[in-house]
């Protein structure tokens, strides 16, 4: 093939020599002529001769014009067309050939042959694209048309088009930037599905799928990309390396979803094809490890190595397969001396970094590692030279959380070496700098650092006791005032000495977590940033309002922790509230054209509705407490301050350019509206917040959610049913929340298929969904055994409540340490009652202890025991278990229909005890207290009901009927109880 072309090539340099020699070397002057040279130029041109064909088409341009000037503007345009494709193709000469695509792109005389405009846009695209222009290649590539006559031009330049958006989106920087970063891409997405529908047989279109792929891993969109690799595997006799692709793509989604023993599998089937490429198997060996390191993350302790040890192999595989000039190789290096960290394999960590620093002995990641490799083996002196060394090969000028995180470890290594002159240093540096890059978290740390420091310098302990924890938070008290600009007056320093004393509480914050502690101390360097004039003015009440709100919270958690009420305390948190309100209301005003309002809005209408919730709560409290005309007071107050966030929220909504911010606002705006019980604008938000593609996959499924929630309490429970059904594979919450609505709607079946969908999908789903698919798995065996009374066959309801006896088993031994194992055992209890109350009781019994923690599982357990020793006479026990029920605290509606049901059950006791006074006040207490538990309620006017209509008190048997919720079995009951006293 070769061998021929050149021959072609030959015979056309000698015709072309030989047709310059008899025209004497003139430019062609006749219309047959120029149309011998053009075609001569195309068979150069076809042939891959560009030069020679460059040189004719050259002279065709320069020829003198024609008597005919239509065909002398067809040769023309001609030539330019193909002289600037011989540019592209020629070296060093992109720009002569932009130059002539965009002559025949731009022409708005019109040409002879349309065909070439729409050409050279697509030319012009591609070399703009080419020369690093992607937004002026998009302007070409847009503006093109239907090229029906050329399908594989339309299809190519749809590709290059979304190829031209992503480049595009790669250098969009500044406000908005993720906005319109995804818009871009969201459009190239949109080119390459036009790609697959319009032109399904066009070469390339499996590339064009694996493209496709690659973007929904841009917009992290990954149950996309993982939908697209299922369909393009699903049609099977692919070839194995694009077979091998598509694996390794689909496991990237996957990993990213959190299927992480799936996309193990997926990344196996690539490393495990003998077919696959070197290149690919490496990727692969790569993920794979990633992936055995991340479920390393999410097992328990004793399964830690095992998934590090893989990681560990895969690693060392890849790097035996990689060539020594791969550039990966470093990388992956570095990935595998981290894993040895993880492992604590110092030797082997400080060894595989000491090969990375051969090769690269700048390289201040590689220094970083081998630090801390050094300082895990005790080596301090090496430590230090590593970290010194970070520090010396950081390019000059830079300054970067890395330097920071260096800074701080240099800080500690020497706090360890007890050289406090040296970790102060440090710290003091590492502070600077975190003011520098706003990273307020390091710099609290660093400064609490500091102030260890300093104690110890003054040669005391720095034991972590009480005593001297506020001894660090008196020497940094004294390190803030000390730096404050100017004179603070005595309510600044009063208010930073307060927050001193409660957020560096190490007692009291690590006791409410981590991340609580690492938030008040951010909050804390903010309001810090503020007295030092480090942030711009208009941050400045942003900040403030922030600050104060998280102590509001902070108090609010106490005060509802408390069993009392407290008047005093609870107008001081109000007023903590109250002023964060205004704060935040001032920030706001500062800059409303700013990016700073819209934040300030969002922040007031977070603030005001907590405010609110407060109010509800302390209602609910004074309504127990008896104080009826203070509990309506507050739950007026409450109301009236939702209703005020309502228009801080909607601000937020109409001024964010942030699409994430403003998708935040309106789910905040339809919760203050359902709060409100105003339920139609609260659907309206949702559904909008639901349908609209820019608020983000998890912001429309809890907006669905939250739909649904409207539609129940509108009254169209089908509605919500419908409406949760698409999202039950994706979400146990709208599963769960679906089975109850169907149950309710009396489709018991369809609830169980949902639960156990659930169940068998848990086992997949990573280790935080578990404990919810228990949950499923115990909703569907219990529904499963209430069905077994529709059984007819005495058998088939053995059987049935053998199975789900099983099963609920099952749930309480693989979820010991979760509250859903208490809901699994209630279940089983609930079964036994009857038949065996004793196995019931010692079930009770047995779970209190074990599952002590939990409160909602104490309260359950009080409960199925008074239930049991009910069952067994023993009333004066049951009547104190089930007191024990009602008196446990928490907060929801779990809770309340527990202790409905625990008033209710009292109410059952006390009448078997014989106390029927006492049996009517307890049932008439449950739906007073309980209007919203109907089920419960419902129970205690029945039961009341048939306890009057049998002491003749017919007439208010049937008036306590009347006030039902289910309508149809109250009527039924009005009409059994009637026809028990002679139809009257």
């Amino acid at each position: 093939m070769q061998r021929a072309r050149l021959i072609r090539l030959a015979l056309l340099l000698i015709l072309s020599f030989c047709s310059a020699a008899a025209r004497g070397g003139e430019a062609p002057d006749t219309e047959a002529t120029l149309r011998d040279s053009l075609g001569e130029a195309k068979r150069f041109f076809d042939s891959g001769g560009y030069v020679q064909a460059r040189k004719l088409y050259d002279d065709i341009l320069s020829s003198p014009p024609l008597a005919n000037p239509q065909a002398m503007q067809a040769f023309r345009e001609e030539a330019l067309f193909y002289r600037a494709r011989c540019l592209y193709f020629l070296p060093e000469q992109k720009e002569a050939a932009l130059a002539d695509f965009k002559k025949l792109a731009v022409n708005e005389q019109g040409l002879a042959n349309p065909t070439y405009r729409d050409e050279a846009r697509y030319w012009a695209g591609r070399t703009l694209l080419a020369a690093g222009k992607p937004k002026e290649a998009c302007d070409f590539l847009g503006s093109l048309g239907d090229l029906g006559t050329k399908p594989e031009l339309d299809c190519d330049s749809s590709r290059y088009l979304a190829q031209a958006l992503v480049e595009q989106s790669r250098a969009i920087e500044g406000e908005g930037a993720e906005t319109k970063k995804e818009a871009l891409i969201r459009q190239a997405v949109q080119e390459l599905k036009k790609v697959l529908i319009n032109y399904p047989n066009t070469a390339g279109h499996q590339e064009v799928e694996l493209d496709l792929m690659r973007l929904h891993m841009l917009l992290r969109e990954y149950a996309d990309g993982v939908a697209v690799a299922d369909a393009v595997l699903a049609r099977g006799k692919l070839a194995d390396d694009f077979r091998a692709r598509c694996y390794l793509y689909r496991a990237q989604c996957l990993y990213m979803t959190g299927r992480i023993d799936e996309a193990i599998s997926d990344y196996g089937a690539v490393v495990d094809n003998e077919t696959t490429g070197v290149a690919l198997a490496l990727d692969a060996l790569y993920g794979r490890g990633w992936a055995y390191t991340r479920s390393a993350e999410t097992v328990g302790l004793e399964k830690r190595p095992a998934f590090l040890a893989k990681a560990k192999a895969d690693f060392r595989k890849a790097l035996k397969k990689m060539p020594l000039s791969d550039p990966r190789r470093v990388t992956i290096m570095m990935t595998l001396s981290d894993v040895y960290l993880r492992m604590k394999e110092f030797p082997n960590a400080r060894k595989q970094l000491q090969e990375i620093l051969a090769l690269e002995p700048e390289n201040p990641r590689a220094h970083y590692l081998a630090g801390v490799a050094a300082r895990g083996a005790y080596d301090y002196d090496a430590a230090v030279e590593h970290f010194e060394a970070v520090i010396r090969h950081l390019v000059i000028g830079e300054v970067s959380d890395f330097l920071l995180e260096t800074l701080k470890s240099l800080a500690d290594l020497e706090r360890d070496r007890r050289d406090f002159g040296a970790a102060l240093l440090y710290y003091n540096n590492a502070a600077e700098i975190g003011r520098m890059l706003r990273n307020y978290t390091m710099v609290a740390n660093a400064e609490l650092g500091a102030a260890v420091s300093l104690i110890g310098l003054g040669g005391e302990t720095s034991e972590r006791s009480k005593t001297e924890t506020d001894k660090q938070a008196r020497a940094l008290l004294k390190l803030l005032a000390d730096n404050v600009a100017g004179a603070p007056g005595p309510q600044v320093l009063k208010e930073m000495d307060h927050l001193e004393f409660r957020l560096r509480s190490l007692k009291t914050w690590m006791q409410a977590g981590p991340d609580n502690y690492g938030k008040a101390l951010e909050v804390l360097a903010l309001l810090r940033g503020r007295y030092l004039n480090r942030l711009p003015v208009d941050e400045l009440d942003f900040v403030e309002g922030r600050a104060r709100f998280l102590i509001a919270e902070m108090k609010k958690r106490e005060l509802l922790a408390s069993p009392a009420p407290d008047r005093e305390k609870e107008q001081q948190v109000l007023s903590l509230y109250t002023n964060a309100a205004e704060v935040m209301a001032r920030a706001a005003e500062v800059n409303p054209r700013g990016n700073i309002a819209p934040q300030a809005n969002f922040h007031l209408g977070e603030i005001l509705f907590e405010r609110g919730g407060l109010c509800f709560s302390l209602a609910d409290r004074l309504q127990a407490a008896g104080e009826t005309p203070a509990a309506q007071s507050n739950l007026e107050e409450g109301r009236k301050i939702i209703g005020k966030s309502l228009s801080a929220y909607s601000l937020a909504v109409k001024t964010a350019a942030d699409v994430r911010l403003r998708s935040q606002s309106r789910r905040q705006l339809g919760r203050a509206y359902f709060r409100l019980e105003e339920f139609r604008p609260a659907l309206q938000e949702f559904r909008t917040l639901a349908t609209d593609p820019a608020s983000g996959e998890d912001l429309r499924l809890e907006a669905t959610i939250w739909w649904a929630k409207s539609l129940i309490e509108l009254g169209d429970p089908e509605a919500a049913v419908a409406r949760l059904r698409p999202e039950t594979a994706k979400s146990i919450e709208a599963s769960i929340m679906a089975g109850d609505l169907l149950e309710k709607l009396k489709r018991p079946r369809d609830a169980y298929l949902i639960y156990m969908s659930w169940y068998l999908i848990g086992k997949e789903v990573v280790e935080d969904k578990r404990a919810l698919a228990a949950e499923a798995l115990y909703r569907g065996y219990y529904l499963e055994l209430s069905q077994a009374g529709e059984i007819e066959r005495a058998g088939d309801i053995a059987e049935t409540r053998r199975h789900a006896a099983v099963g609920l088993r099952q749930v309480a031994l693989k979820y010991p340490e979760t509250a859903w194992a208490a809901k699994a055992l209630t279940a089983l209890g609930e079964y036994l009652l009857v038949a065996n109350p004793e196995e019931a009781l010692k079930i009770a019994d047995t779970s209190a202890k074990e599952l002590a923690i939990y409160p909602d599982a104490v309260q359950a357990m009080e409960l199925l025991r008074g239930k049991a020793l009910h069952r067994l006479k023993r009333y004066q026990e049951a009547m104190s278990a089930l007191e024990q029920a009602e008196a446990v605290g928490g907060e929801g509606e779990n809770f309340e229909i527990r202790r409905a049901a625990s008033i209710l059950e009292k109410g059952h006791v006390a009448l078997s005890w014989g106390k029927v006074s006492q049996a009517i006040d307890f049932y008439r207490s449950v739906f007073a207290r309980f209007p919203k538990m109907t089920d419960e309620a419902d129970a205690a006017r029945l039961a009341l009901a048939r306890l009057l209509a049998g002491q003749n008190e017919l007439a208010q048997a049937l008036k306590i009927l009347d006030n039902g919720y289910r309508r149809e079995l109250m009527l039924q009951e009005k009409t059994r109880l009637k026809s028990l006293h002679g139809g009257k």
